[in-house]
C-alpha cells in the first residue's frame, strides 16, 4: 500500500475512526477538519448507494469545472454544479457561437 509522505495513519488501517448518532456521523474528535468533511461525505454517498439515490451524484458538466455535485432537480436532469456560475457561463458561451454563426 502506498502512503503519502506525512500521512500519519497506520498502512492499512484509517486515519481514524467514525462516530455515527442521530444527527450524522462525524469523526473522531482529534482528527483533522478535513476528515471530518471527508467521513460526512462517505456516509452521504454510502447512504445514497443503500438507497438507491446514486445517480443523483453527477459531475457538472462544464468541462473547466466537473465538481461533483447532488442533482437535486425533480427529474434527476440537472447538468450543472451551479446555474449562476457553470450553467450561466455555458449558456452565455453557446448564445455568442450561435450569434456568430448567424451574423
Amino acid at each position: 500500500m502506498c502512503v503519502p509522505p506525512g500521512c500519519t495513519a497506520e498502512p492499512g488501517r484509517p486515519g481514524g475512526a467514525l462516530s455515527v448518532t442521530g444527527t450524522g456521523v462525524d469523526a473522531a474528535p482529534d482528527g483533522a477538519a478535513s476528515d471530518r468533511y471527508a467521513a460526512r461525505i462517505l456516509l452521504a454517498v454510502h447512504t445514497a448507494v443503500g438507497i438507491g439515490r446514486i445517480r443523483r451524484l453527477n459531475l457538472c458538466a462544464n468541462d473547466d469545472c466537473r465538481w461533483a455535485f447532488w442533482d437535486a432537480s425533480r427529474p434527476g436532469t440537472g447538468r450543472w454544479c451551479s446555474m449562476q456560475v457553470c450553467g450561466g457561463q455555458h449558456k452565455a458561451r453557446e448564445y455568442r457561437r450561435r450569434n456568430r454563426t448567424t451574423s
